[in-house]
């Protein structure tokens, strides 16, 4: 699974430089940032999801052994949560189809940022040669049919790939929303319930404004022995076994995603 996604960001480096070279972009610099920045960010979250199963293993082992457990994560994946959302209530789709996995981050450089535009050469007022988008008589720009096919064609192949979901996702679900308590920034989220059936649906939950308060007293209270906070949960809270905390089993700190800067 590794390899094939490193393959695809390969090949889209490869291609959007034959497609900088197709449009005529002269300085493709935003182009080539706006890559890595996502690439980077792609791969925090993959990797995070790749150490989550070993993390899940190890925490039934600390519950069984009568401790609690308090995971630290970055990243809740929620901006592409939000988009599968809109996109899944305009185009009237079930909730099971939903894709919120860092796949988004390289499809939002395909769709968003990959060089399809036409340019062309242009002297400056020094006599300098220089390039500038080109637009219709309407004011439309005007794309560069290869470059877009070429680009559909990778959106096409990502689709197909398969890429693990994020590590909240699959925290909740191995241990079930009724028994983890989430302190995050998130508004609302997408979690698996059982229907009138016993049947697990993915539901979608709006998480009121007192929700992180209720969430850390739960937990405090030792009603849920599992913990996940992000950087909204880790300002002016505790999760410590203090005195005034009903739960006193000792405190296991996962820290599955540490704060990174990319400069």
């Amino acid at each position: 699974m590794y390899d094939t996604m490193s393959e695809a960001w390969q090949i889209t480096l490869q291609n959007m430089e034959k497609a900088i070279k197709m449009t005529g972009v002269k300085n493709a610099g935003t182009a080539r940032s706006i890559f890595y920045s996502t690439m980077q960010n792609f791969y925090n979250q993959v990797l995070s999801s790749m150490a989550t199963p070993s993390v899940i293993d190890d925490i039934k082992k600390e519950l069984d052994a009568g401790h609690s457990c308090v995971i630290q994560l970055i990243n809740t994946n929620e901006s592409q949560q939000e988009k599968e959302l809109s996109k899944a209530k305009a185009e009237e789709r079930d909730l099971e189809d939903l894709d919120i996995t860092p796949r988004g981050a390289l499809l939002g450089f395909l769709e968003n940022s990959f060089p399809v535009q036409q340019y062309e050469k242009y002297l400056d007022e020094h006599g300098n040669e220089n390039s500038r988008p080109v637009y219709d008589s309407k004011g439309a720009p005007v794309l560069n049919k290869q470059a877009v096919a070429v680009r559909d064609a990778l959106i096409s192949r990502i689709n197909e790939m398969s890429i693990p979901d994020g590590p909240i996702d699959m925290i909740l679900n191995a241990f079930g929303a009724d028994k983890v308590a989430e302190v995050t920034g998130r508004s609302r989220r997408v979690v698996n319930k059982p229907d009138e059936n016993g049947i697990m649906r993915k539901v979608e939950e709006t998480l009121k404004s007192d929700f992180r308060v209720s969430e850390t007293t739960a937990f405090q209270n030792g009603e849920k022995r599992i913990l996940i906070f992000s950087n909204a949960g880790s300002t002016g809270r505790s999760y410590h076994a203090d005195k005034r905390a009903k739960n006193q089993q000792q405190r296991i700190h996962y820290i599955l995603q540490p704060g990174w800067n990319a400069k």
